[in-house]
């Protein structure tokens, strides 16, 4: 449907026969909800990976200047 030898394109005689369907109102509403709920999910998602990447960053602070030490665990109750 494209003319052209070296760059192609539509003529609007094309375009204007062009059938676009789009969705009723109400379904176009359904979807911006939907839309605007997975929006509010990621925005929660985010703010909790940023949260734990500030946790994360805060021990890990702790952990090199020794202020905060890991102490390994007796496993056998003392027995060795």
């Amino acid at each position: 449907m494209s003319n052209g030898s070296t760059r192609q394109s539509v003529g609007m005689n094309i375009i204007r026969k062009l059938h676009i369907v789009k969705p009723e109102l109400v379904e176009q509403k359904a979807m911006a909800t939907i839309l605007s709920d997975m929006d509010a999910e990621i925005d929660a998602l985010t703010a909790n990976l940023e949260k734990a990447r500030r946790i994360k960053q805060g021990m890990m602070s702790e952990l090199l200047t020794g202020r905060l030490r890991l102490i390994k665990e007796d496993t056998d109750n003392g027995k060795n």
